[in-house]
Parts: structure tokens; sequence; C-alpha cells
């Protein structure tokens, strides 16, 4: 008899980053201006703002390409594109409640001023429930200041409130992929493990 035992898996790509402290330097040079942040009643953000230094902030791509090739070859990806990044800043109390970015590709986060003894990385929740008792899995990444993390676009995934006094800093990006097909090869978080 052929069958599987995981049909359902999610490919979420991690990496600890590496020369991390020149590479946060360089993210925070792009670091918007408060007047660039928009307060959306859950977290800062400068991801609707329309000022031209949007637009350099592009360069912050080069910070992550190796990784994301690695992503990109490992998803089977021919062709792939990199969306404006956008930072996302929580005070205390703030959080970014439960939403996904739809199906456009990959969607990527890297926490850039981030305390793992005082904040809550990104939870993560599949698209489906335990078979056993009917609740939602989830998973969040063990992570740390210079943690990236690829996931798809469209997971629901959040971030829980700000408990700490120390602001939660990240920076993150949607990849429009174009793929034939999805490499066996892919690394994935299995919900049920």
């Amino acid at each position: 008899m052929d069958y599987h035992v995981h049909n359902f898996s999610i490919p979420i790509f991690q990496f600890k980053l590496d020369n991390w402290k020149e590479k946060k330097e360089k993210i925070m040079s792009f670091y918007p201006s408060d007047s660039e942040l928009r307060y959306t009643g859950e977290v800062a953000t400068d991801f609707t703002a329309n000022l031209p230094s949007v637009k350099r902030r592009g360069e912050i791509v080069d910070i992550f390409a190796p990784e994301l090739t690695e992503v990109m070859h490992t998803m089977g990806a021919e062709g792939w594109h990199v969306k404006q990044p956008w930072f996302e800043v929580a005070k205390k109390g703030d959080f970014h409640g439960p939403h996904t970015h739809g199906p456009i590709g990959m969607s990527a986060v890297c926490y850039v001023e981030f305390n793992k003894y005082e904040h809550t990385p990104t939870i993560f929740a599949p698209p489906f429930t335990d078979i056993f008792n009917s609740l939602t899995p989830t998973y969040a990444p063990d992570a740390d200041e210079g943690t990236f993390v690829v996931f798809p676009a469209s997971l629901l995934h959040w971030t829980e409130r700000n408990a700490s006094e120390q602001r939660r800093v990240a920076v993150s990006f949607n990849v429009d992929m174009s793929v034939g097909g999805v490499a066996n090869t892919v690394q994935t978080i299995n919900f049920n493990d």
C-alpha cells in the first residue's frame, strides 16, 4: 500500500544572518522617521508611506540575497522579485493581529531589534486544525536579533502584545515568485511533530 505520513507540510525557512552587527547597522540606516511611521491601532509601520525615502530601501534586499536565493532555489522558483520592504515597530502594548499577505508567493521577516527574553516572535498557524482535538496548532520560531524567517505569504500569522518596555523592530517584505513546480527537497515545519 502506498501512503504518505505527512501530506500537508508548510515550508518555513529560518536563518541566523552572518555579520549581523554590520547588517543591522545598514538596515537601521533606512529606519523611517517618526513622520513616516503610521500607527495602525496595533503597531507602527511605514508600509503605506508614499515618501521618497521608501524607494531607497530597496537596497535592504541585498542584505538578504544569499538566504533568499537559497529559499527560492529550494522552492523551485524560476524567477522571483522582492517587493518594497517595510518596518514594523511594536512599543509596549502593541501587537499585530492575525493576517495573511495573500496568495502572492512568500513573505519574510527579520528581527532587527529583538530581545528573545523580552519579546515574542511571529506566530504561524496552518489552514487546518488538529485531527484529534480540533484546535489550531501554532509555530513560533526560536528567534533572536538577526533571525530571518521566510514563509508562505498566505499563511496566517500574528505577533503577540509586546509586554516589554523595549521596542520590537522588524523589517518585512513579500516575494513574488514564478514556479513551475515545487521541488521535492522543500524544508518544512510539520505542525504535528
